[in-house]
């Protein structure tokens, strides 16, 4: 054998690079996230970089189609229609980001505490989460605005609001992956050898276990970002989520939707965003999945 053969086979290649080089492969995984980065990288920069504001009016102008002037054409207002969809893709965007992480600390602390306990405290805790479950979502997040209303004065605390709402049930699933991860994890040798070492609980599941998790976790979290997306903006269309003068692409399909026959294109362009957002994130997790996926992968 020789020396460079010799060298060659003890070069060797972690997780997660073997994950990253599968991804590349995924040509359609990589296109659909380069378009999702563009979108979300033109709605935060988009507006600064306009020559309109978002709440600048020209009621002379009112809704026209669009033109040079304005892309997007303009609202009943006379607002340019493309700032203020780059303005909802900021909301819609950060309130899929916010309670997405909102979800991941929760459902991971809780569902990993749960595994690795396990017995009556593991069961105990997986029926909180089952009652929770059975809560509709809807009625949740109206008694929720409906005690929190009276102390809210400004537009942004009220989307904190939205964003622990969506948050706060959005984690029951991830604490369900997380625990069955975590069952299997907590019988491999390394956590023996963690407890024959006289680790704390707390520490080998925050830096044992969890770590170990963290495949499983990233690809939920993509596929909960579109997920969040949608259900604020099922909330904004029924007159729950966001509220003007903010916006969000939910918020400019229901005024899109109103007056669809007769300026269609304040709803084609925040529709085909929104859609075209979704899609590319769908995918992307997908992606990731195969990615992540050691057992599958066929290299």
């Amino acid at each position: 054998m020789t020396p460079t053969s010799s060298m060659a086979l003890e070069r060797g290649s972690s997780l997660w690079k073997d994950a990253f080089h599968r991804l590349q492969q995924n040509k359609l995984a990589v296109l659909c996230l380069i378009i999702f980065v563009f979108i979300a990288v033109l709605c935060i920069v988009g507006p600064w970089l306009s020559p309109y504001s978002e709440s600048q009016t020209d009621l002379n102008l009112k809704a026209t189609g669009p033109s040079k002037a304005h892309w997007f054409g303009t609202d009943q207002l006379g607002r340019d229609l493309l700032v203020r969809v780059m303005e909802g893709g900021r909301i819609s965007l950060a309130v899929g980001l916010a309670a997405t992480l909102v979800s991941v600390l929760i459902g991971v602390a809780y569902g990993a505490t749960a595994g690795y306990l396990g017995g009556k405290t593991d069961a105990a805790l997986m029926r909180i989460v089952d009652v929770l479950f059975g809560i509709p979502f809807i009625i949740f997040v109206i008694l929720l605005r409906v005690v929190m209303d009276p102390i809210l004065h400004t537009p942004w605390q009220k989307l904190m609001v939205l964003f622990l709402a969506i948050g706060a049930v959005e984690w029951l699933t991830m604490a369900r992956i997380v625990r069955g991860q975590v069952l299997t994890l907590s019988k491999m040798e390394f956590t023996e050898a963690a407890r024959s070492l006289g680790l704390s609980s707390r520490r080998i599941i925050f830096a044992h276990l969890i770590p170990n998790t963290l495949g499983p976790v990233i690809v939920y979290s993509t596929l909960t970002v579109p997920a969040v997306m949608l259900t604020e903006a099922v909330l904004s269309f029924i007159g729950l989520g966001v509220e003007p003068p903010q916006s969000s692409w939910g918020l400019l399909i229901k005024d899109g939707a109103a007056a669809m026959e007769t300026y269609p294109w304040l709803l084609v362009f925040p529709a085909i965003l929104f859609a075209l957002s979704l899609f590319c994130l769908n995918f992307a997790g997908d992606g990731l999945r195969d990615a992540l996926d050691v057992k599958g992968a066929k290299d």
